[in-house]
């Protein structure tokens, strides 16, 4: 990791020994085959998933899903695959719990996502 500043420089609070969630997809527009199933893939740093460990909350939000979304949590590092989601814009929330419950910074990360399109 190196850091750089574009404009004034600033005090930073990066720990890099500190635990931080990394979300791979989804991002942006899927239409046709690439809207047919969407995978929703993060990744860990200094920190592990399991019983006593880590576990990772997800929360979508969008077409077809119940108002207050739906959510999965997991302490077994394994990607979400949507399957056959309707057209529209979707809301994703992912979220690294700490053994006590709680989210460390730099532990949550929102994303929007919009479907147009299946190819089905």
């Amino acid at each position: 990791m190196h850091r750089f500043w574009i404009g004034k420089k600033t005090p930073g609070s990066y720990q890099s020994s500190a635990p931080m969630l990394v979300l791979g997809g989804p991002y942006g527009h899927y239409s046709g085959e690439t809207a047919d199933e969407i995978l929703i893939d993060y990744y860990l740093l200094n920190a592990k998933v399991g019983d006593k460990d880590y576990a990772i909350r997800m929360t979508l939000k969008g077409p077809g899903l119940p108002e207050d979304g739906t959510d999965r949590l997991t302490r077994e590092w394994r990607p979400w695959i949507i399957v056959s989601p309707h057209n529209g814009t979707y809301n994703l929330k992912v979220e690294l719990l700490g053994p006590e419950g709680k989210i460390p910074p730099g532990g949550m990360i929102e994303r929007t996502f919009t479907v147009d399109g299946r190819s089905d």
